[in-house]
């Protein structure tokens, strides 16, 4: 069976908070975590590396705009000679 997104996103939010009762009517819950729990396997590994990008980005980046430092620094030494 496939399912859309939104249904996918509410089954691994509900397993997350400890809830089983995302099983639709007619599939059995044996075979139907095992797919759930994959489901969390690749969105929590979805998270960790959106949150990795964002790290690299808001701190470690260079750009030749902000004097060649990463934009964290850039914003507290220019923070300073205010």
């Amino acid at each position: 069976m496939k399912y859309d997104w939104k249904f996918k996103l509410d089954c691994v939010l509900k397993y997350n908070e400890g809830k089983r009762d995302f099983v639709p009517i007619g599939i059995k819950r044996d075979s139907f975590l095992p797919h759930v729990v994959a489901l969390v396997k690749t969105f929590d590994d979805l998270y960790k590396a959106v949150d990795k990008y964002i790290n690299y980005y808001n701190n470690e980046r260079i750009k030749s705009k902000t004097t060649w430092m990463p934009p964290s620094k850039f914003r507290e030494a220019s923070m300073l000679s205010l």
